[in-house]
């Protein structure tokens, strides 16, 4: 039940804490990613990443379906009377949608083969000084929070550029969008994918780095005005497929291989330290870009584009995550390493 909608304390508290909660939901994904160290050899990491990945988007697009055909219309809804009772057709929808996900989550549980049980010799706390004197992890750790600055940006900012910048905001502009942007990322995890097996990691996400540099400050077309912007919004959320298909298939890959990395140094596998551990840098610095992106909109003044009146940030957060991953991309060539010797072994 929403929290009085004019009471902006209760309200933002309110948020808060079911973000929390979502938060820590979701870093129950540590021990998926910690799998990935634990249940495949290097030269399988990229296609596993890659079906996680369309596993992710799957459950996503699902989401958004439901977001666009059930919740959509009652939100309009509530623009009109935020008293307005809750269809009984949206709570049967979620009542079920919760059934099949419980039930899906138990199976899993049951038909899960049990693991033989190690005794753990080593704390916590001394996995985690190993693994911070990690100069390579560190350095690589560090370049993912860099780029998640822009990375973070970017998805937030992607759908919301083509409604209100581009103006595709109907359902069927939504919709086409969104499928465009679903066959992106799926198209693109099996390019990147390829491109890893043959070139290695470094090569392959420095790429990625390159292709959001010079792509990104594109956004700054939305300041032409134009009588249709359907084609453009199509070719640009292509690029952003490209762009994030190739960024998420390297976070599973990267803690994976500098587990097992550690691993033939000391003996011991770590999987679940070296995936966990990333959280606690790389959410400050999604947080530190949401903020940014958050004042840049509040902050910069009001443009008009032909008929649209928009903040001006809605449009120039391309070109400041492009600068973002033009730093990252500098790093991560300099410092971090991404291809070690055993790998060819």
């Amino acid at each position: 039940m929403l929290p009085n909608l004019e009471d902006k304390l209760m309200l933002f508290f309110w948020f808060l804490l079911w973000d929390c909660l979502f938060k820590v939901s979701y870093s129950l994904t540590t021990v998926y990613q910690a799998w990935m160290a634990e249940q495949f050899i290097v030269r399988e990491r990229p296609k596993v990443s890659q079906i996680q990945n369309i596993c992710n988007y799957i459950g996503n697009g699902l989401m958004a379906i439901v977001t666009i055909i059930i919740l959509k219309p009652y939100i309009e809804v509530l623009e009109g009377n935020v008293n307005a009772p809750i269809p009984m057709n949206l709570i049967t929808i979620i009542i079920v949608f919760g059934a099949v996900a419980m039930t899906l989550f138990f199976l899993v549980a049951v038909l899960m083969p049990t693991e033989p049980h190690f005794k753990i010799d080593t704390k916590l706390k001394e996995n985690l000084k190993i693994i911070v004197r990690n100069r390579n992890y560190i350095f690589a750790i560090l370049m993912i929070g860099i780029s998640s600055f822009a990375w973070s940006i970017m998805t937030d900012m992607m759908l919301t550029y083509t409604g209100t910048v581009l103006g595709l905001e109907s359902t069927t502009e939504y919709i086409i969008i969104a499928v465009f942007l679903f066959i992106g990322i799926l198209s693109f995890l099996y390019f990147w994918r390829l491109l890893i097996q043959k070139r290695g990691k470094k090569y392959s996400l420095l790429n990625v780095m390159l292709l959001g540099v010079f792509f990104l400050p594109f956004t700054l077309l939305g300041l032409i005005p134009l009588a249709n912007y359907m084609i453009l919004g199509i070719i640009f959320i292509i690029f952003i497929g490209a762009i994030l298909g190739g960024w998420f298939l390297f976070p599973y890959l990267i803690y994976a291989d500098y587990a097992t990395d550690d691993e033939k140094a000391t003996g011991s596998l770590k999987a679940g330290v070296y995936a966990g551990f990333p959280a606690l840098i790389l959410n400050a610095f999604q947080a530190f870009g949401v903020m940014v992106l958050g004042v840049a909109i509040e902050s910069l003044p009001a443009i008009t584009v032909g008929s649209a009146i928009y903040s001006f940030g809605l449009v120039i957060w391309g070109p400041i995550c492009s600068v973002v991953l033009l730093i990252a991309y500098l790093y991560t060539k300099k410092y971090v390493i991404l291809d070690f010797k055993w790998e060819k072994q």
